[in-house]
């Protein structure tokens, strides 16, 4: 990840973009709002437990993550989000 392997306190407007099937672990919090744009049938797969509150917005592909990975606030799915809830 561009990011590397810090935690990000978002309190404005987080925008992960990622081309082919990768994997973004990095831990977020904040007021802010995320932004995934995946590329065609790409996969994001979002492996941490977040906690920013201003929403999340998926543009194209796929996103996975479980309940945790998505903050608070409203999900607004313009491609595919897919939880994995394993525990």
């Amino acid at each position: 990840s561009s990011f590397g392997s810090g935690s990000i306190e978002d309190d404005a407007s987080l925008e992960v973009t990622a081309n082919g099937d990768s994997t973004f672990s990095n831990t977020v919090s904040g007021s802010g709002d995320v932004e995934y744009n995946i590329t065609g049938d790409d996969t994001l797969n979002v492996t941490s437990i977040n906690s920013y509150s201003g929403g999340t917005d998926i543009e194209g592909g796929t996103v996975k993550g479980d309940a945790g990975s998505f903050g608070s606030g409203q999900i607004v799915d313009n491609g595919t989000l897919e939880i994995d809830q394993t525990s």
